[in-house]
């Protein structure tokens, strides 16, 4: 701290040190009033234009008090004084007091300030003076200024090279450039914008900016330029706009020239001439363009030319010499010189057919609200005035095109009506029609020809959009188009719609539609193809022409229904159906598709013979749904296991499932403990009595072929009992036929019948699983009885349990009676009848029966029965007889 303290006071007394000497100068050379030229301030020096000037100063009095005067003179040039100004000064020693002066609105120029001390004025040192001398100027502002015309540089250019022309002047076709001096007479810098147009053209703007007292050419391009005897160039500057006239001459061009000859300067009427034309160019400029020659409003000749500047060209035509004016003239779109010679005529005055008006009524046409591409129908009535008969058509032509109706012949005094069709191409608008009546055997008068006005709005245009495409499994394959026609006439519209499959194409729609102005929805089916990849629509037209961006054609892609169809069949009921009773089974159909399944059919049938259990129609079955119902079948099909498979066809979608049903045979029910079996034995045993007493009855009267035959008829009879007596046991011993095994999925218990043999589905888990039938024992069977012994000791032996010995004395008495001779006639029919082979039989009332062995259905005219017919199936002959 206290080190910090003497360096401070060191440096304090360097400074006095250093000022003191300097305070004693100052006073030593000052003593009195003194300008301090430090301090002098002038504002409004190097301004720009007319402003005030304020002028500051400090005086101060050195060392003593002194009495004075500042005085301060404006002069311009050498001694005119602008202005002049005394302030009185009365100050203490070292007072310093500030001085100003104000100059109000001093003119542009350069000026000569003197600021003068007079008094007790002091010495001068340094900064400090008794007087000062200063340049004061108020600079003039930019000022842009546009050169005359005459020191432009104006040059054509030709439009295509891009090069300067070397025309001294403009000719039609030509661009250029234009240099335009622009200078400054202003001493601060111009900053601003220039423009340039051309006659009432829009102006191009560009910045410009030109230094003070200096100029700058300003460059332009001057656009094409086409004839005229005046054209304006203006140049804005900043508001003001020079403008300079140039004339814009025509450009090179070619010059025509024509002259015609004939060969026969006084021909008789029908006579033909030779006409001569030469067409030669004077001109700087090739001709391309054609020449053509019209006589009695018919063109006679036409023909294409190109005439080299310099040369000529000469053709020749000839003509049927008729009343008439001969008109020949060029045709070009190419500019010519005003003082060519482009046409000739010629008239042919001589007796004829005279063709005039017939009325006043003149050209009709026919109809209204005409569009570009429409016929129109044109008609007039003509009448031959003349002394002969003649020949006369009706023409039209516009900027389209030109029609000839059918030429027609008019005897003399006679009026025809003369028709033209002409279809107006070209462009909408207002349309001149150019109409004459044309004859190479008459004179036409002037009447009967002209013009006439129409107004063609534009061609209609026709819109045709396939919006939608539906493709269902119930509906088939359905589009909705939009047909909108503009506003005009209606229309008749040819509409085609079909489907495709990449090169394959089907039309399915093809009709012709009256169309109003507007817009128009139409739906059409399309059936149900195969296969269609898109939908297409062609639109058609005659006798008129839609406009160019009409849309005649739209396709849109088809997607087939996306149906995924699956069947179950489900259990029946009665769980174990019975042969030849009623039974339902349930079923199930699914949708796994995003479309509709609807309409079609169910159809169940036998997998083993194709038999149709029942039909009818499919529900719909929405996508991603299902439905469910049963299936009634009327009489259940025999069979220990009965397969039946369910198809469901709907368009072209088909599914098929199948699944097998364990049956019985018809059973008596033993609920009632009804003692049925000695029913059965019994009815079996009277069937065998009786049986074998008429045996016995006949026995002696038989000879050994027929015992032999009657033995094997026996025993076949005995087997059929045999087997009907194990069924019966059989059910006796296990009643209920049926057993229960379990499900090895889910262990549920399922019934199925003892002898059935193959797969079983489980109803809870849906599991397939085998199934091996129970083996049951049976009692032992009888001794069967063989088939060489007698009679007597067959019945005795069938019925030891039930008959008498009464009833053996009866047979034998009876079988000794011998036979009439009546009853010999009969064996001996029945002998012939037993050597003949054996045939089934099968009867029904239509045309369709079944077979007696495999109950396959076929068909069989029934106007042709009875006659042998084969089965196709198990290939059996039968006898189809009428029921």
């Amino acid at each position: 701290m206290r080190a910090s303290y003497v360096r401070q006071t060191f440096a304090s007394l360097c400074v006095l040190l250093l000022v003191i000497p300097l305070l004693s100068v100052v006073s030593a050379n000052g003593s009195g009033l003194l300008l301090d030229s430090t301090t002098l301030v002038v504002v409004g020096d190097l301004e720009e234009g007319v402003g005030d000037v304020n002028i500051s100063i400090n005086v101060q009095s050195h060392d003593v008090a002194s009495v004075g005067a500042l005085n301060m003179t404006l002069v311009e040039g050498e001694s005119t004084i602008i202005t002049s100004e005394n302030v009185s000064l009365n100050l203490t020693s070292d007072e310093i007091i500030t001085i100003q002066f104000n100059i109000s609105q001093l003119a542009i120029g350069q000026y000569t300030m003197n600021l003068q001390l007079f008094g007790e004025v002091g010495t001068p040192f340094a900064n400090h003076t008794e007087s000062i001398s200063q340049f004061v100027k108020r600079l003039a502002p930019a000022n842009a200024e546009v050169s005359d015309t005459s020191q432009w540089q104006i040059i054509p250019v030709n439009s295509i090279s891009g090069e300067a022309s070397g025309n001294s002047s403009f000719r039609d076709g030509d661009t250029g450039w234009a240099e335009v001096p622009v200078s400054n007479s202003g001493e601060v810098d111009f900053n601003g914008s220039i423009g340039f147009a051309v006659d009432e053209g829009p102006y191009l703007f560009q910045n410009l900016t030109i230094s003070p007292q200096s100029s700058t050419p300003v460059n332009f391009t001057i656009p094409q330029l086409f004839e005229s005897n005046l054209t304006t160039l203006k140049v804005n500057l900043s508001g003001l706009v020079t403008t300079h006239d140039i004339s814009v001459g025509p450009p090179p061009l070619a010059r025509l020239d024509i002259i015609a000859n004939v060969d026969n300067s006084t021909p008789q009427l029908g006579q033909q001439v030779i006409w001569t034309v030469n067409l030669s160019n004077s001109g700087e400029l090739s001709w391309i363009g054609e020449l053509q020659c019209t006589f009695s409003n018919s063109v006679v000749f036409s023909e294409s030319f190109f005439v080299n500047y310099g040369e000529g060209q000469s053709r020749q035509f000839s003509l049927s010499v008729r009343p008439g004016t001969l008109d020949c003239s060029v045709i070009t779109t190419d500019r010519l010189h005003d003082d060519s010679v482009t046409s000739f005529s010629h008239t042919y005055d001589m007796d004829a057919a005279h063709f005039s008006t017939a009325g006043s009524a003149g050209l009709a046409i026919v109809g209204t609200n005409f569009h570009v591409g429409d016929d129109l129908q044109a008609t007039l009535i003509a009448h031959n005035g003349g002394d002969y008969q003649g020949n006369a058509r009706l023409s039209i032509s516009d900027s389209g095109g030109s029609s000839e109706g059918l030429p027609r012949q008019f005897s003399v005094g006679n009026s025809l009506q003369l028709d033209v069709s002409h279809t107006l191409q070209g462009s909408a608008g207002s349309r001149i029609l150019y109409w004459a009546v044309i004859s190479e055997d008459g004179l036409v008068d002037a009447n009967l020809s002209g013009q006439i006005e129409v107004q063609v709005s534009p061609s209609q245009q026709l819109e045709g959009e396939i919006t939608s495409v539906d493709w269902t499994t119930s509906d088939g394959l359905v589009t909705e188009i939009d047909l909108q026609l503009s506003e005009g006439r209606s229309r008749i519209v040819r509409v085609q719609v079909g489907h495709s499959n990449g090169d394959d194409s089907v039309t399915v729609i093809d009709t012709d539609v009256e169309l109003a102005p507007g817009q128009r929805s139409l739906s059409f089916d399309l059936g149900d193809p195969s296969v269609a990849e898109e939908v297409w629509l062609s639109l058609e037209v005659t006798d008129w022409a839609p406009a160019p961006l009409s849309q005649m054609n739209s396709t849109r892609s088809a997607s087939e229904p996306d149906v995924q169809p699956s069947a179950i069949l489900g259990v029946s009921n009665p769980a174990v159906p019975v042969s030849g009773e009623s039974v339902t089974i349930a079923y199930t159909l699914s949708n796994d598709g995003s479309d509709n399944i609807a309409g079609g059919i169910l159809v169940l049938k036998v997998s083993s013979t194709n038999e149709i259990l029942w039909q009818e129609s499919a529900p719909l079955v929405e996508a991603g749904d299902s439905q469910s119902g049963e299936i009634s079948v009327d009489n259940w099909p025999s069979g220990v296991s009965v397969g039946l498979h369910l198809e469901w066809r709907s368009g072209e979608s088909q599914t098929i499932t199948t699944k097998s049903y364990p049956s019985k045979a018809p059973t008596v029910s033993d609920s009632f403990e009804i003692p049925w079996a000695a029913i059965i034995y019994g009815a079996i045993a009277g069937i065998v009595i009786s049986a074998v007493a008429r045996f016995v009855f006949v026995w002696q009267g038989e000879d050994p072929d027929e015992k032999n035959q009657q033995r094997a008829q026996r025993r076949e009879a005995r087997a059929t009992a045999k087997e009907d007596a194990k069924k019966i046991r059989q059910e006796k011993i296990n009643p209920t036929g049926k057993q229960e095994v379990g499900c090895p999925s889910c262990g549920m218990t399922l019934r199925v019948p003892n002898d059935y043999d193959g797969q079983a589905r489980c109803p809870a888990c849906t599991h397939v699983f085998p199934v091996t039938p129970i083996e049951i024992s049976e009692p032992e069977p009888q001794k069967v009885i063989k088939d060489d012994e007698d009679i007597e000791d067959i019945v005795a032996s069938e019925i030891s349990q039930t008959t008498s010995r009464e009833l053996k004395k009866k047979v034998a008495a009876v079988s000794s009676q011998k036979p009439t001779k009546t009853e010999q006639v009969k064996k001996k029919e029945a002998k012939q009848q037993s050597t003949e082979p054996m045939i089934a039989s099968s009867n029904s009332g239509g045309d369709e029966i079944r077979c007696p062995s495999c109950a396959q259905r076929l068909k069989v005219p029934y106007d042709r029965r009875p006659i042998t017919a084969k089965c196709p199936r198990c290939e059996i002959k039968f006898m189809a007889e009428k029921q």
